[in-house]
């Protein structure tokens, strides 16, 4: 279902997508960290390298409303906030 709902993919010679996947869920289940998480996992990536894919794949999107959101005049009030 996670998959289906947010676009992470993870395409390289060390990781892939269900390897972020595991870590992610793991950590989410543990109530842990992606560093603590990914130093116990038997062969998973490094957490900096997990956390470069979550970057690339959840700030694309905000970036741009967040540009949109600053050219507007000031004193309009941000109904993307409310």
């Amino acid at each position: 279902m996670l998959t289906e709902q947010f676009a992470l993919t993870a395409d390289g010679y060390i990781c892939e997508t269900a390897d972020v996947w595991q870590v992610v869920v793991a950590a989410a289940a543990r109530r842990s960290t992606i560093e603590a998480t990914s130093h116990h996992l038997a062969q998973a990536p490094d957490s900096n390298t997990i956390r470069s894919y979550l970057n690339g794949a959840f700030t694309t999107g905000r970036d741009s409303g967040l540009a949109d959101r600053e050219q507007r005049r000031a004193g309009e009030p941000d109904t993307d906030l409310v």
